[in-house]
């Protein structure tokens, strides 16, 4: 039987969780044959030891070792170019699966729902001893990439929560990913906001609002232990590098980086006495450079969302009016 899905799992130095997070992959109720890939980049503690005992009882296990540490995009990008399964998702070894279905239900609703590119269970968040949902939504919901582009609410959980068709790398990798335009994608390409982003513009995201997986948090997260200036920094990094990721075709991209350096700008001062890090003005002027480039292409959106907004008034006025005209019978 050919597998169906492929767990990406990749580490670096967690041997203090990697047993509870591998338990809780193959303790899964399946009825599809998987894969898993562990991806270590370089480990210099106990992983690959623990790993590999793994390896020799599961068949499923596939381990990729490095000679050296190459940072967390590089080590997860050779496996999406690995991937040749109908489905994939990826979970951090330090983060676990509470649900023995989950895999299960999230493959039965992308099989059934061929206009979905991913599945997003909401997940718990472990933050010592305390536990508390990462969403508070409790309806689920689904969402396209158009409510992402007009800054809707979008369905997308942390990595751990979330499932998708292999629509993006079942034929290599995509050239925009395999050759980096700018130096800041292997920060902004390497996580879920990444990967989420290209797969809801190739299909629609369910959002299903019970935890099935857990979500540890830890100094050495890539969000959790970032400053607020370098979070934003890496938001505006983001959108920017997703429009040219997209060859440019969707100006709102930019637009919305545009509106986070707008913020960085207003908010400079108290963001660098929090972290004095210099290297931060480097990463703001290269963004002014961008978008001075690209000044028309930012007024144009501008102009459309004033627009816009004044239309949503203009019908909002409209209805409020209808509604009193038909109290009186006038309408």
């Amino acid at each position: 039987m050919q597998e169906k899905l492929t767990i990406i799992m990749p580490t670096f130095n967690k041997q203090d969780y990697i047993s509870d997070t591998l338990d809780s992959i193959l303790s899964q109720n399946v009825n599809f044959k998987y894969r898993l890939i562990i991806a270590d980049d370089y480990s210099t503690d106990n992983t690959l030891s623990i790993v590999d005992k793994y390896k020799a009882r599961f068949d499923c296990v596939e381990v990729l070792t490095s000679e050296k540490n190459q940072g967390l995009f590089y080590n997860i990008v050779r496996a999406y170019d690995m991937l040749d399964t109908e489905y994939f998702c990826v979970l951090d070894p330090d983060d676990y699966y509470i649900d023995n279905d989950f895999l299960q239900i999230s493959i039965d609703f992308l099989e059934n729902n061929k206009d979905y590119a991913i599945y997003s269970a909401n997940v718990e968040m472990l933050d010592g001893d305390i536990k508390k949902p990462y969403i508070s939504n409790l309806s689920s919901f689904s969402s396209d990439f158009n409510n992402f582009l007009k800054n809707q609410h979008i369905a997308f959980s942390q990595t751990a929560g979330c499932v998708y068709r292999n629509v993006i790398f079942k034929n290599g990798l995509p050239n925009n990913l395999k050759y980096i335009q700018h130096d800041t994608c292997k920060d902004t390409f390497r996580g879920d906001s990444f990967r989420n982003i290209i797969h809801l513009e190739k299909g629609m995201a369910y959002y299903d609002p019970k935890c099935r997986a857990c979500y540890r948090i830890t100094d050495s997260g890539l969000w959790q232990g970032s400053s607020n200036i370098k979070r934003e920094i890496l938001t505006a990094n983001l959108y920017k590098n997703l429009y040219f990721y997209f060859d440019c075709r969707y100006a709102e991209l930019l637009y919305m980086a545009y509106s986070v350096y707008w913020k960085i700008k207003h908010n400079l001062v108290d963001m660098i006495a929090d972290d004095m890090d210099m290297c931060y003005l480097k990463d703001i002027l290269n963004l002014r450079k961008i978008f001075d480039e690209n000044m028309l292409i930012l007024k144009k959106v501008q102009a459309c969302r004033k627009i816009g907004m004044k239309n949503k008034v203009r019908l909002y006025i409209y209805n409020k009016l209808r509604k009193k005209l038909q109290s009186k019978g006038l309408v």
